[in-house]
């Protein structure tokens, strides 16, 4: 195939999408894998999008997440973020928030979206996890 840009070499896709439509919580300090957001996809490297609507029980309180392949957490796709903030309002109000990243994985290797909490409990309420193979 070319392009403007040199030849773009496409080797069999592979690509995926796992929707959460209920709820999941968390009152872990430590990362834990987000219920139902993993996949074991063939060998190569994709890149992941998560994005997901989150509330907090408790004001000021915090969550954060991030891509996990093959055990470790990928840096650069830490997200911490505050989805209810102060004393006074609804913790229904929520947050949307997002994180992604670019990962290799060998075939046997998990893809995970991994959240904690500074404190009390944080929910995630609906939640897109895609990845794309792009090499």
């Amino acid at each position: 195939m070319s392009s403007p840009y040199g030849s773009i070499s496409v080797q069999g896709l592979y690509n995926g999408e796992i929707q959460l439509t209920s709820n999941v919580t968390t009152t872990s300090g430590t990362a834990a894998v987000i219920t139902g957001l993993t996949v074991t996809p063939p060998a190569g490297t994709y890149h992941v999008n998560f994005s997901g609507w989150f509330t907090h029980s408790t004001g000021n309180a915090t969550v954060t997440l991030s891509v996990y392949a093959g055990g470790t957490q990928n840096a650069g796709s830490v997200r911490t973020f505050m989805p209810f903030s102060g004393s006074v309002g609804s913790a229904n109000n929520g947050l949307t928030a997002g994180t992604n990243a670019i990962v290799t994985v060998n075939g046997s290797q998990t893809i995970t979206i991994e959240w904690l909490t500074s404190a009390a409990t944080a929910t995630i309420h609906v939640a897109n996890f895609d990845y794309v193979k792009i090499g």
